[in-house]
């Protein structure tokens, strides 16, 4: 047996307690290897506790942004995709060309990329 934890919860906020498998980010520097075809992947030990309400923050499921709204619309303005808008699980944080005028701008720089 590779992972085992447990989850408490109380009025206060999700206690995590056991060695269980860590992801962040895209996983390029921590990756829990959750996957079908994965063998390998990170193993931590640790203690976590998430807090019900940090900082006068509103349930996720309510919306939240730690961010000025007005940048989430300049950016999409400009041709990037939010990751707040992205299908299934959302990543507020992020932005990128995949979509619109953003693939248009991705696909110019991969070819001018290409012609170095």
């Amino acid at each position: 047996m590779k992972r085992v934890w447990a989850k408490v919860n109380t009025q206060l906020g999700e206690l995590v307690f056991g060695r269980m498998g860590y992801h962040w980010g895209l996983g390029v520097l921590h990756n829990d290897g959750n996957c079908l075809d994965c063998d390998f992947g990170d193993t931590y030990d640790r203690v976590a506790f998430s807090p019900r309400d940090f900082k006068g923050h509103k349930d996720p499921a309510q919306g939240f942004l730690d961010f000025n709204e007005a940048v989430v619309a300049k950016l999409i303005g400009v041709g990037l995709t939010w990751g707040g808008t992205y299908p299934g699980a959302k990543d507020m944080m992020h932005f990128d060309l995949r979509e619109g005028d953003g693939a248009k701008i991705n696909t110019a720089r991969k070819a001018h990329k290409n012609n170095q």
